[in-house]
């Protein structure tokens, strides 16, 4: 599952983003013009690195609030803020993944 927002203005992300449980694995793809990316240069959407910086990061869901969206990865609890956020990808479980 692939949750996404495009267009010209930002959705609102103060509001819960739904669809995903505690302990789900996900990976959270950054918007590049909050990354201080921003370009008339288009990226390849599935790119995780573009010059060096990261534009994904993998980890468990932990929690949620107005702002913040909270991912646990292998080294360290993040913070993301949910104004960075261009998708967040989910792994289905295997009775739900198509076959």
């Amino acid at each position: 599952m692939t949750l996404s927002g495009c267009g010209g203005t930002p959705p609102d992300r103060t509001t819960e983003i739904t669809g995903i449980s505690p302990g789900d694995h996900l990976m959270v793809r950054f918007r590049m013009d909050a990354l201080g990316m921003a370009s008339s240069v288009p990226a390849s959407f599935p790119t995780d690195v573009l010059n060096g910086a990261n534009t994904t990061v993998s980890g468990t869901y932990v929690r949620q609030n107005g702002m913040w969206f909270v991912i646990r990865t292998s080294r360290e609890e993040l913070r993301i803020a949910k104004s960075a956020i261009l998708t967040i990808a989910t792994q289905l479980p295997p009775e739900k993944a198509a076959r």
